[in-house]
């Protein structure tokens, strides 16, 4: 491929990138409803018209914004993520990537959690439990260290995932608001030690459970 053909290769990518920025800042200030195409075309300092040429419709923009930020997050778990032998230390690691991944993603997620209810049903699909990297990620842990013994066989791993992880959430979510007598480090340790304690066959110890001792 010749440079001349390259290069509105090159623009075309580099406008759908503008647009997925412009987007995220856009819908994460005024909501899925509150945002307009013309807007989200101003930020991105395009023509809307132009915007139309990459994306159907809000909506589709919208999804295109989910999808570029699970992709992120799958990148952040990508060969960085998996039973390590030490449940307690696998735990701390999955939190300490989700905080800053929710913190870097605030906005759009809060946006996402109130306006889930109201996209198409094919959009949902993408928001199935199975279909989330941070989730798919501890969940992937948790069956590795049930194949070793190490956790309960009868726990279905992605609903403890989706526990441990909606917790995380909901409370850095809340930060800006409720004051809270603790530090993060200390509410996420706990957390930790409360899992352990569930996740812990019959007569055994969770590897890990020493850090606190």
């Amino acid at each position: 491929m010749s440079d001349r053909e390259k290069a509105p290769r090159l623009d075309k990518v580099r406008t759908r990138e503008q647009l997925l920025e412009a987007a995220e800042a856009v819908f994460g200030e005024a909501g899925l409803k509150g945002a307009t195409t013309k807007e989200i075309a101003r930020v991105a300092g395009i023509h809307e018209t132009t915007l139309f040429r990459h994306f159907s419709s809000k909506e589709d923009l919208f999804m295109a914004v989910v999808k570029k930020s699970m992709d992120q997050a799958a990148e952040l778990f990508q060969g960085n993520f998996s039973f390590s032998g030490d449940l307690h230390q696998d735990f701390r690691h999955f939190a300490k990537i989700y905080c800053e991944h929710i913190r870097g993603r605030e906005p759009m997620i809060r946006v996402c959690l109130s306006t889930i209810n109201i996209l198409p049903e094919e959009a949902k699909e993408i928001f199935q439990v199975t279909n989330i990297p941070t989730l798919r990620a501890l969940a992937t842990c948790l069956q590795e260290a049930q194949e070793q013994g190490v956790v309960r066989a009868d726990l279905e791993p992605y609903q403890v995932a989706q526990a441990f992880s909606s917790s995380i959430m909901m409370f850095v979510l809340k930060q800006g608001v409720l004051k809270h007598p603790y530090s993060e480090a200390d509410y996420i340790e706990t957390l930790i030690e409360l899992f352990l304690n569930g996740l812990r066959p019959s007569g055994s110890q969770v590897k890990g459970d020493h850090h606190n001792e």
